[in-house]
């Protein structure tokens, strides 16, 4: 990928990126430098993202949130193991696991908007 469509991939996805741990963004980086650049950095973005998902081990915070937000994550269907909430929440920042605990009072109608402005919003 170019330097130009590298950077306007990580404009257009600021927002989203600053949620990403550093370990996440490592890997994201090296998928990008091999990913094709296409108008749609969201498909681009949710691509290497994916891949990161996949190779990395869930930090202590991730475990953290997955327990405490064991009720509202497991009651409205969000997860069917801890692991897979874990593996799950491998790829975000401290910060942003943080955010999302913000969520834990949130009714299984309101949960996918709330994880989704916590963790998912790719604009500003």
């Amino acid at each position: 990928m170019s330097p130009t469509c590298s950077s306007d991939c990580k404009t257009a996805n600021r927002s989203f990126l600053a949620r990403s741990s550093a370990a996440s963004l490592e890997r994201q980086a090296e998928c990008m430098q091999f990913a094709s650049c296409t108008p749609d950095f969201t498909d681009l973005i949710g691509e290497c993202y994916e891949e990161s998902f996949l190779e990395l081990e869930p930090s202590a915070e991730a475990v953290a949130l997955c327990t405490a937000m064991a009720k509202p994550l497991f009651e409205c269907s969000w997860f069917t193991t801890p692991q897979g909430c874990a593996r799950f929440h491998s790829v975000f920042s401290a910060p942003a696991l943080a955010a999302e605990q913000a969520c834990a009072t949130a009714s299984c109608e309101e949960l996918d908007g709330c994880i989704d402005a916590e963790l998912f919003s790719f604009g500003e």
